[in-house]
């Protein structure tokens, strides 16, 4: 009987349904008022101080410390016009519902070989046939992206390197 109480009471210790999906309504609130051009700046800092203050149980740090930034951006003296219409951007907003977000920072991909002929050091230089192969592989691979393609492209590449001598 004892376990049963402890269940109970651990399953009792977190933030309610209904109060994470105030919470939730709230937050949504008040993005909308960011995004409604005609609204005064401090209408739109008062929806964000009040989701601060009564609504934050349950909520995740991100919207949390975006509602922070929201107020102080919001609370500065001389804000112009047009920037207090721009809410914040963490990332850039996506072109389609199922691709994730745009690429912020561009580099170098760890998943992909390295282009060009310059192969790791103190390896033999690439025959004539291995640059061709390689070249075909570039080209198969700009026709596409994605796991499937650089399988369909790798493959091309090893019957191609089979051939050569």
């Amino acid at each position: 009987m004892a376990v049963g109480s402890a269940i109970v009471l651990t399953a009792a210790c977190g933030a309610s349904v209904s109060a994470v999906y105030e919470g939730d309504v709230r937050f949504e609130r008040c993005m909308s008022l960011d995004w409604a051009p005609h609204v005064d700046p401090q209408l739109r800092r008062g929806c964000w101080e009040e989701w601060e203050r009564y609504y934050t149980l349950g909520q995740t740090r991100d919207r949390i410390e975006y509602a922070r930034l929201q107020i102080d951006r919001l609370g500065t003296a001389n804000i112009a016009k047009s920037d207090a219409d721009k809410p914040l951007r963490a990332v850039p907003e996506p072109t389609n519902v199922f691709a994730p977000p745009p690429m912020m920072l561009t580099g170098p991909d760890a998943g992909s070989p390295p282009t060009g002929d310059a192969g790791p050091p103190g390896a033999a230089p690439k025959s004539e046939c291995e640059a061709t192969c390689d070249e075909r592989i570039e080209q198969c691979r700009s026709l596409c992206r994605g796991p499937v393609c650089d399988k369909a492209c790798a493959a091309k590449r090893s019957r191609c390197m089979q051939r050569c001598p």
